[in-house]
């Protein structure tokens, strides 16, 4: 009988996120982020842990502070946003979601460069097997001649596999010109 009603709080929350508009959605999301930041002290110490080890020195206490309060609130925002994009026709998705090309993958690594900042990049790729073994969702990058997106990624360091095919390019070109 629990396992009902739970099912049917979700199902009323689902209804209810389905009817109200992403910005109020995302605004009820943020308010609970903050509410899970305030109501779970183990979390906000571990955030806040995290976060020290990551940044060092980089950042002082209240800069720490400041970023793992932020992130709670986003996580919430993700959270209750996920369940109404769950429930949106594709088309209404279709305009909230941003998909980029290579070239403007390629231009940010080269801004992020410039700057001397690291720069990662997720990837999508058709998958069959999951684990590697199918080879469908290999890239070239220079690592290594080939990594897989499903087991060594989705995420990966930018400039691991974008200037790969820019590389290619200019080694054929030098081909072409050696006597």
């Amino acid at each position: 009988m629990l396992d009902f009603g739970i099912y049917l709080l979700y199902r009323a929350g689902t209804a209810i996120a389905s009817a109200l508009p992403v910005r109020v959605l995302f605004a009820i999301g943020n308010l609970m982020g903050l509410g899970a930041w305030l109501l779970l002290p183990k979390y906000r110490r571990l955030a806040r842990r995290n976060l020290e080890i990551a940044f060092a020195k980089e950042k002082s206490p209240r800069e720490l502070r400041r970023i793992a309060r932020r992130h709670f609130q986003s996580l919430g925002a993700n959270l209750i946003c996920g369940v109404k994009m769950g429930s949106m026709p594709p088309e209404k998705l279709a305009q909230r979601a941003q998909k980029n090309d290579k070239e403007t993958d390629e231009v940010r690594l080269r801004i992020a460069k410039a700057r001397d900042i690291p720069c990662f990049i997720s990837l999508e790729e058709q998958m069959a097997c999951g684990i590697g073994v199918c080879l469908g969702c290999a890239i070239p990058a220079r690592s290594r001649p080939f990594r897989y997106v499903c087991s060594n990624g989705p995420v990966f360091d930018a400039a691991d596999v974008l200037d790969v095919a820019a590389d290619a390019k200019i080694a054929a070109k030098a081909e072409a010109k050696a006597p």
